[in-house]
């Protein structure tokens, strides 16, 4: 809904600023003037008009929605933990970096940190396409903070470790791990 919103409001300010530096005297008929020159700058005034009114219109509900938005800041508690946007942070082409175990280090800090939610640009990177299924399954585990930094250690261990280097990645490895009872 929020997304719906945003879109029509960023429409309606489009269309508004449009028409903003249009001279309200633009399509006068001019009385020198023949009569199909007439006709169509009539037409052209009807435009401009029809054009000036729902630039009007959308401003109104533009303030309408900006009062909205301000009312709902002020409902919210003051020092209320705000929702993190991040991604794939030192995991560029020349970086290298294992993506998977970056987002799991970043989903802990921010459930450490207590923030309502962890919005994850993932980039498009074909190794974070299961993310969404590994997070529905761990929160039906419902795994904690120290189930996931447990199963991360564990697999971080495994990885630096040449004799016993796994042969799966981070996100198979949570998935084949089972919440110890």
């Amino acid at each position: 809904m929020a997304v719906v919103q945003f879109a029509g409001s960023l429409l309606k300010r489009t269309l508004s600023e449009s028409f903003a530096g249009v001279p309200l005297t633009e399509g006068c008929i001019n009385a020198t003037s023949s009569n199909a020159d007439n006709h169509t700058v009539l037409n052209k005034s009807k435009i401009v008009l029809n054009a000036r009114s729902l630039s009007l219109e959308l401003a109104r509900q533009k303030h309408r929605l900006a009062a909205q938005l301000l009312t709902q800041i002020a409902q919210r508690p003051k020092g209320s933990l705000k929702v993190v946007t991040t991604g794939n942070w030192g995991c560029g082409s020349s970086k290298g970096g294992e993506v998977q175990l970056k987002v799991i280090i970043q989903w802990l800090a921010a459930s450490v940190a207590g923030v309502p939610a962890l919005v994850y640009y993932t980039c498009g990177h074909q190794q974070l396409a299961m993310l969404d299924t590994i997070c529905r399954i761990l929160i039906d585990r419902k795994w904690t903070v120290k189930d996931l930094a447990e199963a991360t250690l564990r697999y971080s261990s495994q990885m630096i470790t040449p004799k016993t280097k796994s042969i799966y990645t981070l996100f198979e490895e949570l998935i084949g791990v089972e919440k110890a009872t």
